[in-house]
């Protein structure tokens, strides 16, 4: 939307990215999932939501100790190339699991809570 878009008068001769008129909808839409599903559903949606966050912040990590341990004994083009493959094998591996645990962890509580299954 930025891209499109870019900055948008907010008033007051203030300028924000537009993406902000979407944070609107957004809230309005959570709290649609409280009322229909409950408190539990819509935190399971802020959960789903911080796993790249957590994936991103793991891969970020090991790439920092990989990058370290490799550029120490060996080149800085290897350590460029075992990082990105650190990161990407971390990210495909973590999130996915971090989301199937999550909608595990959504499925027993909405069963066992509201008699019906995700």
């Amino acid at each position: 939307m930025a891209e499109h878009v870019g900055a948008v008068g907010v008033g007051f001769g203030l300028h924000a990215a537009a993406a902000v008129y979407v944070a609107g909808p957004v809230l309005v839409v959570r709290d649609w999932v409280q009322r229909l599903a409950g408190f539990r559903a819509s935190l399971l949606t802020v959960a789903v939501a911080t796993a790249p966050a957590v994936s991103f912040a793991v891969s970020e990590v090991l790439d920092a100790i990989v990058d370290t341990i490799v550029v120490r004994r060996r080149s800085v083009a290897v350590g460029v190339l075992s990082t990105g493959i650190v990161g990407r094998v971390t990210v495909s591996l973590l999130f996915p699991a971090i989301v199937q645990l999550l909608l595990r962890l959504a499925r027993s509580t909405l069963t066992t809570n509201r008699g019906w299954s995700v």
